[in-house]
């Protein structure tokens, strides 16, 4: 999956300061580099798994749950850009719209709060 940027990276405004939207796009862009290498990653223990005892085929197949939360991390930082208002404020349950996992969404939407604290399975996932 691949994500454009927004828009280019605006200049330091002073002392190396950038807007928000700017922080947010490198932020997204660096949760872009971590999926691509969780990507190769679940590709290649995707492979492994054919062989693997499956008493250990589900620990591994956590590998593509942290592939899909980056992926997803890298959508919503992309689109909550989009929902920056000039009095700062932005507009994250429309920046969750697109995003594939539940807990993931909620968390991202509306705090911490709203997911319980476990680890993320594969019931975290919506029906694909």
């Amino acid at each position: 999956m691949t994500y454009a940027r927004a828009q280019a990276p605006a200049p330091p405004v002073e002392n190396g300061r950038v807007a928000l939207s700017d922080g947010l796009l490198r932020a997204a862009d660096e949760a872009r580099l971590l999926s691509q290498q969780a990507a190769r990653l679940d590709a290649n223990i995707g492979a492994a798994l054919a062989q693997a005892d499956p008493g250990v085929t589900r620990d591994l197949q956590n590998a593509d749950i942290l592939r899909q939360g980056l992926e997803g991390l890298t959508q919503f930082l992309t689109a909550l850009v989009e929902t920056l208002d000039r009095d700062g404020t932005c507009n994250p349950v429309v920046a969750t719209e697109a995003l594939l996992m539940r807990d993931q969404s909620l968390r991202l939407a509306h705090g911490a709060a709203f997911s319980p604290a476990k680890t993320v399975s594969a019931a975290d996932l919506w029906d694909q």
